[in-house]
């Protein structure tokens, strides 16, 4: 079985880094989009690229540039201060503690992964938004986001294996 390298401190300017936060910050944008459609449901691009780059490599992704990085999401998605900040830094809590179960698994497995960080993204939501003294609304809108998370994390982590081999991340599956 091949395994991804094991944790290893990386530079700042390592093409690693840059390519994690190059895909991080990506992923925030098009998630952030406007959609001309309304309010259709689409993958938690953010929590799906958190979620891979812990697991591949958690130097790579502080816990901090998760928090941070929720910090913009709510700011472009006008969403309360701190809603994706603690859904983005509980989808790094999830995937550190899943790593050991997750890394060099089959795709079932590694699915099954991405689903227990997406659980805890909307938990994280339910406490935000209750915090915020905000109505909780669980709609079919977002269980329908929550499913296309997991179904669609295997395309979104395949292409960034393909991203990663040129920046030493290994052939393995996160």
């Amino acid at each position: 079985m091949i395994r991804v390298r094991p944790f290893e401190a990386e530079s700042p300017t390592s093409m690693a880094v840059i390519i994690a936060m190059v895909t991080l910050a990506a992923s925030i944008l098009l998630f952030a989009a406007p959609r001309p459609l309304g309010p259709v449901p689409i993958p938690l691009l953010p929590v799906m690229t958190v979620y891979f780059w812990t697991v591949a490599r958690p130097s790579l992704m502080p816990a901090a540039a998760a928090f941070f990085a929720g910090l913009a999401m709510d700011l472009l998605t006008w969403t309360p201060m701190g809603f994706w900040a603690l859904g983005l830094l509980a989808a790094s809590g999830a995937a550190r503690i899943l790593r050991p179960y997750v890394l060099g698994a089959d795709l079932w497995r590694r699915m099954a992964g991405m689903a227990g960080a997406t659980a805890a993204v909307a938990v994280a939501g339910l406490i935000a938004f209750g915090a915020a003294d905000r109505p909780v609304q669980a709609t079919w809108l977002q269980l329908v986001q929550l499913i296309l998370t997991v179904l669609t994390y295997p395309v979104l982590e395949a292409a960034f294996f393909a991203l990663g081999r040129g920046a030493g991340l290994g052939r393995g599956r996160a």
